[in-house]
């Protein structure tokens, strides 16, 4: 699994699950004109630098972090840490998380989530679950290819208001690059539009 929460992808929608035998080491760093996290701004609509290394076990099981500068509302920088597993079962791949979201400027606003998804071919689902807050999120997933770019689209459900994002992203040139809308039925979330580029290494 790859946690570079891509715009396209966003935060671990959808884990590949591979064969490999041996553990690998990777990582990534890109830059957004403006980071929206499951749809909403998280920098006013700015500019921000985003990174992470990721470690694949290669049995199903990864670790990894990601950073984000540029947040406004007092929490300035992200840094996450998270576990996970995926596999597959009973015709459907599934994967699971748990995601630590820390704030250099603001400790309060440290949280916790656990997620579980499921996938069958284009379609995913999920369900959010964060333990700080004691808050749900169910989260639906679409994504599919055309000619050669990647094409997706999720709502993520809240108990007062849905928000979306449609996206678009392809390889260009050793570099992954997206394009992704996001907004809200609640107008107090600010959505946006953010193109995103980012580069992959393997360690």
């Amino acid at each position: 699994m790859n946690f570079s929460k891509k715009l396209l992808a966003g935060a671990i929608l959808s884990a590949t699950v591979t064969t490999a035998s041996a553990g690998s080491l990777s990582a990534n760093i890109g830059a957004t004109n403006d980071y929206l996290f499951r749809g909403i701004t998280q920098t006013s609509n700015g500019f921000s630098v985003q990174g992470g290394a990721d470690y694949d076990m290669g049995n199903g099981a990864s670790v990894g972090t990601w950073f984000a500068t540029g947040l406004t509302g007092g929490l300035d920088r992200e840094i996450d840490l998270y576990a996970g597993y995926a596999g597959q079962a009973g015709g459907l791949d599934y994967n699971v998380n748990a995601i630590y979201y820390n704030y250099a400027s603001a400790a309060s606003a440290d949280y916790t989530e656990l997620t579980a998804y499921v996938s069958k071919g284009e379609f995913s689902g999920g369900l959010i679950l964060d333990v700080t807050n004691s808050a749900n999120i169910f989260d639906l997933g679409y994504s599919t290819d055309v000619d050669g770019i990647s094409v997706g689209a999720n709502l993520y459900l809240y108990s007062g208001s849905t928000d979306y994002t449609i996206s678009a992203g392809k390889e260009i040139s050793g570099l992954d690059v997206s394009a992704t809308f996001g907004g809200s039925t609640d107008s107090a979330r600010k959505g946006g539009f953010a193109v995103l580029v980012t580069k992959s290494f393997d360690l």
